[in-house]
């Protein structure tokens, strides 16, 4: 098999569908050929979704982009792939296009394709400010969900590198915690994760901690505030029962977040009982993987979220 990908639910370890244990439901995105023909969606750009009265507000920064799925049928609620992009809460910026995106396309979701505050842009955007601006991005989905024709009870979000960190903070940061902004308490809700190679611990002491961008992202406060700071970033702080299902790729030659993070991610998403799906890419780096990686990948994200409920 070109990787490794299993399913838990529970302590029960199931093979997976690659391995045709489990028949697929016959659908069209399950033929990567049909990724290519999807209809060209309605793409609307540069939309401010971060609150004027919020404190942070930046809006050249707090942007975001839309592609209205338009292979849905008129009056249909499609569910939201929400993409995040890596750089280490630094640098990077969203996509320009949809071509990264057909794969979920194909499967019926819309895509919100996601700018947010980073430090070389703005210095004083350190933690905890990417990720409230994620918050405040869900929060936008749900206030403009009838607008776009969005289920937002039905949001997937989707990150690479920094990016995966950021999903999965949108996914585990509990109701009521003091990181969301008063302004974006009301979100969309979000029903599974993709986490492509993200940070998982922060926290140095842990052995797959991502150190890399984190001290910088981290700012300058003194010890011990830094390190409530790199708890409180911390995904892992979150882990438990109940969160939404997490599918993970990650390349097992990363030379940038370490494959490490991803194992401690599975085994604490295995000790609640969290359903959960990780995909190694053998010899695979930070991303940059070949065609054939990524299509299997991307195959294998929607098998989970069809096995999870999030699709048909």
């Amino acid at each position: 098999m070109a990787g490794s990908w299993k399913f838990w639910v529970g302590a029960v370890a199931v093979a997976c569908m690659l391995a045709g244990l489990m028949p697929l439901q016959a659908q069209s995105w399950a033929d990567p050929v049909n990724w290519e023909s999807v209809p060209a969606p309605k793409k609307t750009s540069d939309v401010t979704y971060f609150p004027e009265s919020a404190p942070g507000y930046t809006p050249t920064s707090q942007l975001l982009d839309v592609y209205q799925n338009a292979g849905v049928a008129k009056g249909t609620k499609t569910p939201v792939l929400m993409y995040i992009h890596g750089g280490g809460w630094m640098n990077g910026k969203r996509p320009a296009s949809y071509s990264g995106f057909k794969a979920w396309l194909a499967a019926g979701f819309s895509v919100v394709n996601v700018e947010y505050r980073l430090v070389e842009t703005i210095p004083t955007a350190t933690a905890p400010a990417a990720v409230q601006d994620i918050g405040c991005a869900l929060a936008w989905v749900k206030k403009n969900a009838d607008a776009y024709g969005f289920d937002a009870n039905r949001v997937v979000t989707y990150g690479t590198s920094a990016g995966g960190h950021l999903s999965l903070m949108a996914a585990v940061l509990p109701k009521g915690n003091d990181i969301d902004l008063p302004q974006c308490r009301d979100q969309a809700k979000v029903v599974a994760v993709l986490d492509f190679y993200g940070p998982y611990h922060l926290e140095p002491r842990f052995p797959g901690a991502y150190i890399g961008a984190t001290k910088r992202w981290m700012g300058t406060d003194p010890q011990p505030s830094l390190q409530e700071l790199e708890y409180k970033m911390s995904p892992s702080t979150y882990v438990r029962k109940g969160v939404p299902p997490v599918f993970q790729a990650h390349g097992d030659a990363d030379p940038t977040v370490p494959y490490q993070a991803s194992v401690d991610l599975k085994e604490d998403l295995d000790k609640v009982g969290v359903k959960n799906a990780f995909d190694t890419v053998p010899g695979g780096l930070h991303g940059h993987w070949t065609p054939e990686q990524n299509e299997r990948v991307q195959m294998d994200s929607l098998k989970f979220l069809q096995l999870v409920g999030v699709i048909p």
